[in-house]
């Protein structure tokens, strides 16, 4: 049973919510395909732990540099082609529903095109009609726009390629519509072909408001409904809840986005005991249950978030083991 407090606070409605988390059950798995780990067009690189004992004390491992690597990004688009990127090795591979490459833009490789990205990948995004978006984060002041037979469709930025301004970031939100964040100039949204001045790191859905939700601290998750009005990125909380978790501890969220139902998605990782959840939750901010996801155990100690495909909900897991990435589809039975 959930307690509820409310409280008005200007215009703003806090609710805070203390509860148990259940499981979603009606959430089916089913493995689309395999990627394997190498060096391979058709593979996805991945190392063993890296360890120097940088202060040279051979009895204490705890000053140890540690170093963890593997690919950091998944996608799946509307034709369930699933497209993986690695920040650490420039690589961006996309595979078909049975596991097929369909192209590799990685760095070194032969479809490689600087004008895509250079020292790394920021983020992706594809679009219904299958144009990947490309933010380098750090080197390129346009989101590369390609398609998958490696042409350069279009140097996206709302000043024109060769301002020298930044695009540092981008976010997605429902319908294809895109925030980007330039450096020193704030956030510009995409939409049908055109900018607009503004913008906000939050998930804007169909309703037109923002959505986004993160870690209070160990024992607690905010969730928020918002309003953006300009390039700041400032939004105006218009309802925000806050979501007591019980029986475990907290230490890493990720808001995975609001699908076309205007449910809420949020990955939680907990500890004592270690789980893995994507939290759903309504559109009044409401908890309507969750998802267990296994830990992903390999002997490169990596993993990867979940990615949500907003046009019908499902959640698409990249489950890091030792054989490679296996790719699980959930979905509603």
């Amino acid at each position: 049973m959930s307690n509820f407090r409310t409280l008005m606070i200007g215009a703003k409605l806090f609710t805070m919510v203390c509860f148990s988390i259940s499981i979603a059950g009606e959430y089916a798995p089913t493995q689309m395909i395999l990627i394997g780990w190498g060096d391979s067009p058709n593979q996805l690189k991945i190392d063993l732990p890296f360890h120097e004992d940088v202060y040279n004390t051979p009895a204490d491992s705890s000053d140890d540099w540690v170093e963890y690597n593997g690919p950091n990004i998944g996608f799946v688009d509307a034709h369930e082609n699933t497209y993986i990127a690695s920040n650490r090795y420039v690589q961006l591979k996309g595979f078909d529903k049975n596991g097929g490459l369909i192209f590799d833009y990685s760095e070194g490789g032969p479809g490689y095109d600087a004008e895509f990205f250079s020292g790394g990948i920021e983020s992706i995004y594809v679009d219904s009609l299958c144009r990947i978006y490309v933010v380098d984060g750090m080197a390129y002041d346009y989101a590369a726009v390609i398609d998958t037979m490696g042409h350069l469709l279009q140097k996206l930025t709302p000043f024109g390629p060769g301002s020298g301004i930044t695009v540092a970031s981008m976010h997605p939100n429902s319908r294809d519509v895109l925030a980007f964040y330039l450096m020193g100039r704030g956030y510009y949204t995409y939409s049908n072909g055109s900018f607009e001045a503004r913008g906000s790191m939050g998930w804007r859905a169909n309703d037109g408001y923002y959505y986004t939700g993160f870690q209070r601290d160990s024992t607690a998750i905010v969730l928020r409904r918002l309003q953006n009005a300009d390039t700041s990125g400032m939004d105006v909380v218009l309802s925000e809840n806050t979501i007591e978790i019980s029986g475990a501890l907290v230490w890493y969220t990720e808001f995975l986005g609001v699908d076309d139902e205007m449910q809420l998605f949020l990955y939680m990782d907990e500890y004592n005991p270690d789980a893995n959840k994507v939290l759903i939750i309504d559109s009044n901010l409401n908890p309507a249950g969750a998802l267990d996801l296994p830990i992903q155990v390999n002997k490169y100690k990596w993993s990867m978030r979940p990615f949500m495909r907003p046009s019908d909900g499902n959640i698409y897991e990249f489950r890091c083991l030792d054989d490679g990435l296996h790719v699980i589809r959930w979905t509603k039975e």
